[in-house]
């Protein structure tokens, strides 16, 4: 009887959720460049804070970034009523392209190591 009871509920939600059907508007070309040079422009300041979290973890301060700019990118999808995938292609397509040479940004992680210490 739970089993039965759980499909019921799982075709139920099935059948109620909406579908988007809207396709994927990405950013013009300008708007691209904007976010990606918004983006770069802080790179060094967030990569700065997590060097000083994990002084010496290279693997974890690559990690704090990402996890830094990916609260970025929703801050700036909400703000600026982009998508945040529309705002990943840009970071893509600027890296990519090599937009903005004077902003290089680093392409590569380090390799997975143990930390030398847990909070």
């Amino acid at each position: 009887m739970l089993i039965f009871a759980s499909v019921v509920v799982c075709f139920s939600w099935l059948a109620t959720r909406e579908e988007s059907t809207s396709p994927l508007v990405l950013p013009s070309l300008e708007e691209q460049k904007e976010i990606f040079r918004y983006l770069v422009q802080r790179e060094s300041l967030i990569r700065k804070r997590a060097e000083q979290k994990f002084p010496g973890d290279h693997w974890s301060q690559s990690d704090d970034f990402h996890n830094a700019e990916t609260a970025l990118v929703r801050q700036l999808a909400a703000q600026s009523k982009q998508s945040q995938q529309g705002i990943w292609f840009a970071i893509d397509r600027g890296i990519r392209q090599h937009w903005f040479a004077q902003y290089p940004r680093e392409v590569s992680n380090p390799p997975c190591k143990p930390r030398p210490f847990y909070d």
